[in-house]
């Protein structure tokens, strides 16, 4: 069985709803940093289940339409790539090659 993953910076999407009726999510580096660590903590206590791999997405890495940006901005800086960085330096890596008992 494979799992999916996935986070995102922020979400906008006023410019396609001129109707009113929109979403708008903003996280700053360091609540994205949280919660991609909660998400990862949770990736890992499910390793008891019958999953084969694992994928972790980030959405939109630079969509200005929908302002979910992870690259250095004026605002941010580098904060949300350090952020990725550092939680990608603690996550425990496992060898794709090398079967598990």
């Amino acid at each position: 069985m494979t799992q999916y993953w996935g986070a995102f910076v922020s979400f906008d999407n006023r410019v396609r709803r001129p109707d009113g009726r929109y979403t708008k999510i903003k996280l700053d580096p360091k609540t994205f940093q949280k919660c991609v660590h909660n998400s990862f903590q949770a990736l890992a206590t499910r390793r008891n289940r019958k999953i084969d791999t694992n994928y972790y997405f980030v959405n939109a890495w630079n969509e200005w339409n929908e302002q979910a940006v992870l690259e250095p901005s004026d605002k941010h800086r580098f904060d949300f790539l350090k952020a990725v960085k550092q939680l990608l330096l603690n996550v425990p890596a496992s060898d794709p090659f090398v079967k598990s008992a």
